[in-house]
C-alpha cells in the first residue's frame, strides 16, 4: 500500500504531496498543482494519484482545514461513483480523517489584523508606518464580497432577500421587483437602512436615511431610478469579517433595460473576482421554459479552469416549498431541478430547498415587528406543519457539515419559533454563503495581506544583505553610490520616461487577437456551412430552416462569451507586458553607467520591491472594465445575430415555396409534389449571420483595443508615482553607501532591527502555517 501525505495551505496557496516519503517528481500534474488553489485540481486528484501510484492501494493522510478536507472527501466519492458506473475496477483508497484540523480562516484573519496594528506601534522602520502602508493593508482586508440573487419571474427572489434581512424592505410585487438594480451592503453599525438612488448617468436623484418598504416601492416606480445603493445590517454575516454586498438583479429574460441584463451576466461570467450567484426558482416553475436562457448563461462559467470553486459559487435555490402538498416529497422537487440542470451539463449542483416567506415571518415575529393577523395565522400553521417528517428543509442541504450545524442549532433552540426558522432551510442557505466566504473570500484576503507583509520583509532582508556585501568591498560601495545618484538624476531628467512612454504606446496585441479571431471565424463558418443544393419536401425544408433559426441565438451567445474571453486575454497580456516593460526600464537605468564587476540584481530587486504586481493592477482595472462592459454589449445588441435573422423574411420565403394553390386534374395520373432547394433557402439565413459574425468580431477587436489603450493611459498616469517609489529606494541606498562610516552605521542599525524583523516573521508564520 502506498502512503500519501497531502498538506494544503489555503492561506499561502501551497500544496505539498509526498508518496512513501518522497516528493512527487516535477514532471507530473501533482507537482504542478503546488501553487494553485486546491479546488482547481481536486476533481482530478484521485485520477492522478492512481496514475502516479501505478494503481496500487493507497492510504492518504491529510493536513489542512476541515472545509478543504470535505472537498477531498467529496472528490473521492465522485471518483468511486464514476468508476463504478463505468464498471471499472480500482484499488483500495483509504482517506484518514485528521485528529485535528488547521485553525479556521476567520480566527487567522483576526490575528492578522492584530499583527498589523501591533506592527504599526512597535515597528522600528518608519517607512512601514506610513499612511500609504496602512491604506495598502486596509485595501487588502476591506475588499467587498458580492452575492448576486437572480431569478426568473415569480420565484420569490425579493422575499428571499427580505428573509436574509429579517424585515420587509424589498418590494415583492412582480413589476416593482424588476424595475431597478439594488445593491445592499452590510454595515453592522447601522440600526436603520439608508439608500442612495441614481439614474442611468450615475446622478443622485434621491436619498433616504430611514428606508422603508413604501419608499422602496416609490423608488422602483420612479422611471428615473436605475440603481439603488442600500446600506444596513445583514444579520447572518459580520461586516468585521467581510463586507458582504447583496445584489438584487433581474433575470436577463425579464429585465427592463439592457443594463439589467449586462449586470446579471457580468456576475455570472466574472471568473476573476468569483462572486456568488444564487439562482432562485419556485417549486412550481423548475421546469418552466423561461429558465432556458438563464441556465445557458450558467453553463459556461461552471466549466472554467477554477474547477470546484466555479461550481461552489453557484447555488440553486428552490423556493416556496411550504406550498407543496402533504404527499409531495421535497426530494421530488430536488430531483426535478437536478434533471433540468443536467440537461444544461450542470452536474453536482448545490441545491437548497427553502421557504423564504416563513423564514421572513419567523424573523419578524422574533424581533417583535408588526405582522398582520393573516400572516400570524399562517405562521402558526407552519409551526405545526414543518416538524412533520420529510418537511424539515434543513435536512436537504447538500453539505453534511451544514446539516450537522443546523442540528446543533435545533438542539439549542429555545422555542418552536426558532425551530421553525431552521426548518425553513434559509439558515442552511445562509450557512452555505458563510462557508463560501470563509473558504474562498477570507482566505484570499489573508493571502493578499500576507503577500503585502512578505514584500516588506523581503525588501528589508535584501537591503541588509546588500549592506553587508558592500561593507567588504570599498569599490563596490562607491559604484553603488554613484549608480544610485545617476538613477535619481535620470528619473528627474525625464528623458528616459519619455522613451518608456513611447515603448508602452507601441505595445500591440492585434496579431494575437487576429489569430484568435481567425479561429472563431473558421469555427462558425463550419457550423454555418450549407452543403450542396439538396431538394427536399416542404415539411423537411421547414424543419431544417427552423432548426437553423433555433441554433442562431445559441451561437450568438457563445460568440459573445468567446469574444469577451479574447478581449480579457488581450488586456491581461497587455498588463503583463506593460509592467515587465517598466521593470526593464528601471533595469536599463541601473545599467546605463559603465560599471564593471558588480552584479546589480540585488539593487534592482530593492528599488522595484514596492512596485505593484500584475494582479494589483488588474484588480483595480477589472472594476473599470466591469463597469464598462455594458457599453460593448449594448453595441453588440444593436446589431445582434438574432435581430439580423428577424430581418430575413424566412416565413415569407417559405410561403413562396410552399403556400400556393395546387390543382389536380382528374384526367391526368401525374402526381404533383413540392420541392425546396435547401441549399439556397438556408443560405438566405446563414449569409447574413456570417456577415454579422464578422461585424461583431471587428467590434470586439475595437473594444479590446480601446480597453488596452485605457489601461496604458492608466499606467502612464501613475508613472510619476512609480518613479517616486524607485527614487525613494535609490535615495536610501545612496545615503547608506555615501561613506564607509555611514554604511557601517546602517549595518549596526540593521543588526539591532533584525531581532524585531525575525520576531515579526515568526508571528506571521504562526498565523498562516497549517
Amino acid at each position: 500500500m502506498k502512503k500519501v501525505d497531502l498538506a494544503y495551505n489555503p492561506f499561502l496557496l501551497e500544496t505539498q504531496i509526498t508518496i512513501d516519503g518522497k516528493a512527487v517528481p516535477d514532471d507530473c500534474a501533482l507537482f504542478k498543482w503546488r501553487n494553485r488553489r486546491m479546488q482547481e485540481w481536486v476533481d482530478s486528484l484521485f485520477d492522478q494519484l492512481m496514475k502516479e501510484c501505478k494503481f496500487s492501494d493507497i492510504e492518504i493522510t491529510f493536513k489542512g482545514t476541515k472545509l478543504d478536507f470535505e472537498d477531498i472527501c467529496g472528490a473521492l466519492e465522485n471518483f468511486k461513483r464514476r468508476m463504478e458506473s463505468q464498471n471499472q475496477e480500482f484499488p483500495k483508497i483509504e482517506l484518514k480523517c485528521p485528529k485535528t484540523f488547521a485553525t479556521n480562516a476567520k480566527k487567522r484573519f483576526d490575528e492578522l489584523k492584530k499583527l498589523f496594528f501591533d506592527m504599526q506601534r512597535e515597528c522600528p522602520f518608519p517607512e512601514l508606518q506610513t499612511e500609504k502602508i496602512k491604506r495598502k493593508f486596509q485595501d487588502a482586508i476591506d475588499t467587498e464580497f458580492d452575492v448576486a440573487v437572480v431569478a426568473t419571474m415569480s420565484s420569490g427572489k425579493s422575499t428571499l432577500i427580505n428573509a436574509f434581512l429579517g424585515r420587509e424592505l424589498m418590494p415583492s410585487k412582480q413589476g416593482a421587483c424588476t424595475a431597478t438594480i439594488t445593491r445592499i451592503k452590510d454595515d453592522d453599525k447601522k440600526t436603520k437602512f439608508s439608500a442612495v438612488c441614481r439614474d442611468k448617468n450615475g446622478k443622485i436623484v434621491a436619498k433616504d436615511d430611514d428606508l422603508t418598504l413604501e419608499a422602496m416601492k416609490r423608488y422602483n416606480d420612479d422611471d428615473r431610478v436605475l440603481n439603488i445603493d442600500i446600506e444596513g445590517e445583514i444579520p447572518f454575516v459580520s461586516s468585521e469579517d467581510m463586507q458582504l454586498v447583496l445584489h438584487d438583479t433581474p433575470g436577463p429574460n425579464n429585465s427592463r433595460t439592457e443594463e439589467h441584463r449586462n449586470r446579471t451576466l457580468s456576475f455570472i461570467n466574472d471568473d476573476i473576482n468569483m462572486p456568488m450567484v444564487l439562482y432562485v426558482m419556485a417549486n412550481d416553475n423548475v421546469e418552466d421554459s423561461s429558465v432556458h436562457d438563464l441556465l445557458n448563461d450558467f453553463t459556461y462559467p461552471m466549466k472554467l479552469k477554477h474547477g470546484k470553486q466555479a461550481r461552489d459559487r453557484f447555488i440553486f435555490v428552490i423556493n416556496k416549498l411550504d406550498e407543496v402538498k402533504k404527499d409531495e416529497p421535497v426530494t421530488e422537487f430536488i430531483q426535478k431541478a437536478k434533471d433540468i440542470l443536467k440537461e444544461y451539463d450542470i452536474e453536482d449542483a448545490n441545491i437548497y430547498p427553502v421557504s423564504a416567506e416563513f423564514a421572513k415571518l419567523a424573523r419578524m415575529k422574533e424581533k417583535g415587528d408588526y405582522i398582520d393577523e393573516d400572516d400570524c395565522d399562517k405562521l402558526e400553521c407552519k409551526i405545526r406543519y414543518f416538524p412533520r417528517e420529510g418537511h424539515q428543509l434543513n435536512n436537504f442541504a447538500p453539505s453534511q457539515t451544514i446539516r450537522d450545524e443546523m442540528q446543533k442549532q435545533l438542539d439549542n433552540a429555545k422555542n418552536e419559533l426558532e425551530k421553525t426558522l431552521i426548518y425553513t432551510g434559509v439558515p442552511a442557505l445562509e450557512a452555505a454563503i458563510a462557508e463560501y466566504v470563509e473558504k474562498y473570500a477570507i482566505t484570499n484576503k489573508i493571502n493578499t495581506a500576507v503577500n503585502t507583509f512578505y514584500r516588506q520583509i523581503r525588501e528589508k532582508e535584501l537591503m541588509a544583505e546588500l549592506h553587508e556585501s558592500l561593507s567588504k568591498n570599498e569599490k563596490e560601495r562607491e559604484r553603488v553610490n554613484a549608480h544610485m545618484k545617476e538613477l535619481k538624476v535620470q528619473i528627474k531628467d525625464g528623458k528616459s520616461a519619455t522613451i518608456f512612454r513611447g515603448k508602452i504606446e507601441a505595445l500591440d496585441f492585434r496579431d494575437e487577437f487576429k489569430r484568435n479571431a481567425d479561429h472563431l471565424r473558421k469555427k462558425y463558418l463550419s457550423m454555418l456551412s450549407v452543403k450542396g443544393s439538396e431538394t427536399v419536401a416542404p415539411d423537411e425544408a421547414r424543419r431544417l430552416a427552423e432548426k437553423l433559426k433555433r441554433k442562431v441565438p445559441e451561437w450568438e451567445e457563445n460568440l459573445r462569451k468567446e469574444l469577451q474571453k479574447i478581449i480579457k486575454t488581450c488586456v491581461i497580456q497587455s498588463a503583463h507586458e506593460i509592467l515587465n516593460e517598466y521593470r526593464v526600464h528601471v533595469q536599463s537605468l541601473l545599467n546605463e553607467t559603465e560599471l564593471q564587476g558588480y552584479d546589480f540584481d540585488i539593487a534592482m530587486d530593492i528599488v522595484t520591491a514596492q512596485l505593484p504586481d500584475v494582479d494589483d493592477l488588474l484588480r483595480s482595472f477589472t472594476e473599470t472594465k466591469t463597469r464598462r462592459e455594458k457599453v460593448g454589449e449594448e453595441e453588440v445588441k444593436k446589431d445582434t445575430l438574432w435581430n439580423s435573422i428577424l430581418d430575413i423574411p424566412v416565413i415569407n420565403l417559405l410561403t413562396i415555396f410552399f403556400d400556393y394553390d395546387t390543382e389536380v386534374k382528374p384526367k391526368y395520373k401525374n402526381i404533383k409534389f413540392q420541392e425546396v432547394n435547401t441549399g439556397e433557402m438556408l443560405r438566405q439565413i446563414s449569409d447574413p449571420v456570417w456577415k454579422n459574425i464578422n461585424k461583431n468580431i471587428k467590434k470586439a477587436e475595437n473594444r479590446a483595443e480601446e480597453l488596452t489603450k485605457e489601461f496604458k493611459t492608466k499606467f502612464i498616469d501613475e508613472l510619476d508615482d512609480l518613479n517616486a517609489v524607485v527614487t525613494e529606494k535609490a535615495a536610501a541606498l545612496e545615503k547608506a553607501t555615501s561613506s564607509k562610516e555611514k554604511l557601517n552605521a546602517q549595518i549596526e542599525e540593521n543588526r539591532r532591527n533584525e531581532k524585531w524583523l525575525i520576531g515579526f516573521q515568526q508571528r506571521l508564520e504562526t498565523i498562516i502555517n497549517i
